[in-house]
């Protein structure tokens, strides 16, 4: 069978819903590749969260974590949390001019 010779009337309910919101293409598509199995579609709200903590990190400079909490209107302590790795990253860093031990 060919995928391609699924129609919109040969849908009901929710695929029917589906083929509707994507269009039949991109409908006949996803079921090339993922027929038969489950997918899980995220809410807008989590990838956004995900970009934002990113920008967050990338914007750490050890020193700003009351400014980007009033940008980002978030506390002080979820900014701290958010970039524990990129604290420790900087921590670690030498210093300017700073010379290694070994």
């Amino acid at each position: 069978m060919d995928h391609n010779d699924i129609e919109m009337t040969d849908l009901e309910g929710e695929q029917r819903e589906l083929a509707e919101t994507v269009g039949i293409t991109a409908y006949r598509k996803l079921v090339q590749v993922y027929a038969g199995q489950f997918v899980y579609i995220s809410k807008a709200e989590t990838v956004l969260l995900k970009k934002r903590n990113q920008r967050i990190r990338a914007e750490y400079t050890g020193q700003n974590v009351r400014e980007l909490a009033i940008k980002y209107n978030l506390s002080e302590s979820t900014i701290r949390v958010l970039t524990s790795t990129e604290k420790k990253r900087i921590d670690n860093e030498p210093t300017e001019g700073q010379m290694p031990l070994l």
